[in-house]
């Protein structure tokens, strides 16, 4: 009879917003963080800003990759190689799953984080031009400096176009191997 009412009296407990809970939830968090540090991501390439969820996303799934790749795929921990490698399907071709994560690592440190900081921009080196008055005119009446600014700006956005397309294509190849990060 004791064990049951103790039992209900902390499961009242629980339900309430009572300082007791309060109190169970800090504690159990402190605890959290000490035992279990591996369950919060923190991506190292954004500022600790408001973020759009679609590219929160994308680096949250690249930064699990990178962790993983650089804290729990260390040689001898799982037989990636050896008699009985894991494979995977790309496009028409086997290929090692541990080849594939690092192809995907590379791409995003190498080409992807450059190209979100600027450095991949194309620089213009031209005069200021005033896009809103110069975007109807018709190509036979735009100057020479304008006709190389929006040349300028086609040549940026198929750049864009690209690292998009190469970005969906790469999330693809990443949800393709997720079953097979493990240790």
């Amino acid at each position: 009879m004791q064990i049951e009412f103790a039992e209900s009296f902390f499961e009242s407990l629980n339900r309430i917003n009572s300082p007791w809970s309060k109190t169970k939830d800090f504690f159990r968090s402190i605890k959290n963080r000490i035992t279990k540090p591996y369950t919060t991501v923190k991506p190292r390439y954004l500022d600790h800003n408001w973020t759009d969820r679609d590219r929160l996303l994308v680096h949250m799934m690249f930064e699990i990759l990178s962790q993983f790749i650089e804290k729990e795929c260390s040689p001898g921990c799982v037989e990636w190689y050896g008699q009985h490698p894991h494979t995977i399907l790309v496009g028409m071709e086997r290929k090692n799953v541990r080849d594939e994560m690092q192809d995907l690592y590379d791409w995003w440190h190498k080409t992807y984080i450059p190209y979100e900081n600027g450095d991949l921009t194309p620089k213009y080196d031209g005069p200021d031009i005033d896009f809103f008055s110069t975007v109807n005119k018709l190509d036979s009446e735009k100057t020479e400096e304008e006709k190389k600014y929006f040349d300028h700006l086609d040549e940026i956005n198929k750049l864009e176009n690209k690292i998009e397309d190469e970005l969906n294509s790469n999330l693809h190849r990443l949800l393709n191997i997720r079953r097979l990060m493990w240790t």
